[in-house]
């Protein structure tokens, strides 16, 4: 009876496909990190995470994401509607 292969991808075939243009697709990235971790443990994953700091810490201020995004134009509010933007100013109610 013939040994399957290990399933998965070594670590270090994975750390070099993450550091290219693949590791930045979110969807590949994840695939690869699956890879990673179905040959060589969940150690591998976390250490690739860490390693190539996938794990975004940034501030949620000013990221332009959630519900106080603002836009140009006649009547667009800011945030819950204090401000105003019209006619080239802001105009606080």
């Amino acid at each position: 009876m013939s040994e399957h292969p290990k399933l998965g991808m070594f670590y270090e075939t994975a750390r070099k496909k993450l550091k290219g243009p693949l590791g930045k697709d979110p969807a590949i990235r994840s695939s690869i990190l699956n890879q990673a971790r179905l040959h060589e443990g969940e150690t591998a994953k976390s250490e690739l995470e860490k390693e190539l700091s996938f794990i975004k810490k940034g501030s949620h201020s000013f990221s332009g994401a959630g519900t106080k995004q603002t836009g140009i134009g006649n009547g667009k509010s800011l945030g819950d509607g204090h401000w105003v933007y019209e006619n080239q100013k802001w105009i606080r109610r």
